[in-house]
């Protein structure tokens, strides 16, 4: 570039930079004389407009950040974008789930609605600074979009009961996909959102084609069962919930299950006429008063970091409770994928609880057994990938140990989902 017209370019920046509200402005400017307006995109001229309205037609719909119900009218009525071929790379072997003889993949000819599991959600960060943002799909839903898939990413309470979060989904559904068919693929706890759904809220203006479940706990996970045991995680409120609503099973479980509270304990204290007069301490009171600190330490932390959610996962709630009062809907096709990975003790934060499900229920992704996330047609176990590794969590540095190296590709994985639902019809 000459350098006069560099130094045009430098000198108009700067005048255009006095004023913070032209900062904008100015760098649009900038990009105008750098960049040429039509650019060759494919072997045809595609000018700067045209790229962002393809940007906008591949992205997913979060129902959370829409303002007006036009932006969800124009979703869905944007053309859908032509299916992609695999590159030779992506018709190779995903742990037994890709075939060789798939010439492409294909997207399923109803929308996919995305739902996450326990502490989940859609994204979090700001709008005007994308790259700044996490998504809890991370990059799964852009590989659905590319796939030529309408994709909704929904958003429900992070640790509420598995009937509030499906409540919360079936209001988000009737208001953007009123009159229109759709598949639903649900992570974790996320399935049994779904099958609440599905089994007690009938009158529904959408209708579902399928339910693809992937690492949920259908017949609870026993790491629930230890929190719930051990720390009292869960036991507190769902029995309190659940005795004021009447519920028969947690009537007849509460009085076997000993509450994580101190102030019965003191209670008895005084019954048994512990009390001491003011002033008046022995080594044995001395002992029970630095227990009952404790105990209250316990108790604080447990209340604060208790959820309504964790009672709704254990096993015997799911197996007892969840399960015969959730029929399916026969309606509705119901697929589930399961995972299993090889654990030891310390290589990551799900190593120990690994162990703990290996010992009681078998192959497991360290948070659910292969055997409890597996619910109607279970069309494959995944190996070598643990319960984080089909999100974004899996992003995060919970893995101590360095482990072997593994062919699974999450968002091939979810590729390979979607065209198994358009070879099934939905």
């Amino acid at each position: 570039m000459p350098a006069l017209t560099l130094y045009s370019l430098i000198h108009n920046y700067l005048q255009h930079s006095w004023s913070a509200t032209s900062i904008t402005s100015a760098i649009l400017m900038v990009r105008d004389s750098l960049l040429p307006a039509t650019t060759i995109v494919a072997g045809k001229p595609t000018t700067r407009t045209t790229m962002k309205q393809r940007r906008k037609q591949k992205a997913a719909l979060y129902p959370t950040y829409i303002k007006e119900m036009s932006e969800a009218a124009d979703f869905f009525s944007a053309t859908p974008i032509t299916t992609c071929n695999p590159t030779v790379h992506q018709q190779g072997n995903l742990n037994g789930l890709l075939s060789s003889v798939t010439p492409k993949y294909r997207a399923p000819r109803k929308p996919i609605v995305l739902c996450h599991g326990l502490y989940g959600f859609d994204r979090m960060g700001p709008d005007l600074l994308p790259s700044l943002q996490v998504h809890y799909w991370n990059g799964i839903e852009k590989a659905l979009c590319d796939l030529g898939a309408k994709v909704i990413v929904t958003r429900v309470p992070k640790t509420e009961t598995i009937s509030n979060r499906a409540y919360a989904l079936h209001s988000i559904l009737t208001s953007f996909m009123a009159d229109k068919e759709l598949n639903l693929i649900a992570h974790s706890m996320g399935g049994l959102d779904c099958r609440h759904l599905l089994s007690h809220m009938k009158h529904r203006s959408y209708k579902v084609s399928s339910l693809s479940t992937v690492c949920t706990p259908h017949r609870g996970s026993p790491v629930m069962d230890w929190f719930r045991d051990n720390m009292g995680l869960g036991q507190q409120q769902q029995q309190h919930k659940e005795l004021q609503d009447g519920d028969p099973f947690y009537r007849s479980k509460s009085s076997s299950r000993p509450m994580a509270n101190t102030t019965s304990c003191m209670i008895g204290d005084i019954s048994k006429g512990h009390l001491r007069r003011s002033g008046h301490v022995d080594s044995h009171t001395g002992t029970q008063h630095q227990q009952h600190q404790q105990q209250q330490i316990m108790h604080l932390l447990t209340q604060w970091f208790d959820t309504p959610a964790y009672s709704n996962l254990t096993t015997d709630y799911c197996t007892q409770h969840f399960n015969p009062s959730t029929p399916d809907d026969p309606s509705v096709a119901y697929y589930s994928y399961t995972a299993k990975s090889t654990h030891s003790h310390w290589s990551s934060l799900l190593g120990l609880s690994g162990q703990l499900i290996q010992s009681s229920d078998g192959d497991n992704d360290g948070v659910v057994s292969v055997n409890s996330g597996q619910w109607g047609q279970h069309v494959k176990t995944i190996d070598d990938a643990d319960h984080w590794d089909f999100t974004g969590k899996s992003m995060v540095p919970y893995r101590w140990k360095p482990t072997k190296s593994s062919d699974f590709d999450r968002t091939e994985f979810y590729v390979e989902l979607a065209n198994h639902l358009y070879e099934q019809g939905h």
